[in-house]
């Protein structure tokens, strides 16, 4: 390899970082994935090949190969969720109590912890499946 392929590795590199992965993290951390989980998010990311950037700079969903019409925070904030739950913090009860009114699926209520349990069920939350 010469040097002007290894520098023109190196830029395309960098631009992926900047371009792709450093507005991905945002995006995503503002979803709800813990910030200690996002380096092993992104290698999920990045083995998966479900997001990328175009030459302009703009992050997108992939697909089946190709370019999805999806939100990429519509991706972190459901779809991936529903894929790595474990990546994203539990949902708390006072969370889910000002989204739902008070009402919350199994899934979601077995994540939390013990305290948030209890306060959910004490302040009249529903379970269902």
């Amino acid at each position: 390899m010469t040097d002007q392929e290894k520098a023109e590795q190196q830029r395309r590199r960098e631009f992926r970082e900047q371009n792709l992965w450093m507005p991905a993290r945002e995006i995503a951390l503002k979803a709800g994935i813990r910030a200690d989980q996002w380096d092993v998010a992104r290698l999920d990311l990045a083995t998966q090949g479900r997001i990328d950037v175009d030459a302009t700079g703009s992050v997108y969903v992939k697909q089946d190969g190709e370019r999805s019409q999806m939100d990429v925070g519509h991706f972190f904030r459901s779809v991936y969720r529903e894929m790595q739950p474990k990546y994203y913090t539990p949902p708390t009860a006072d969370a889910i109590k000002e989204s739902g009114g008070g009402k919350m699926c199994r899934k979601d209520f077995d994540q939390l912890d013990a305290v948030a349990k209890m306060q959910f069920m004490k302040t009249g939350g529903r379970v269902f499946d």
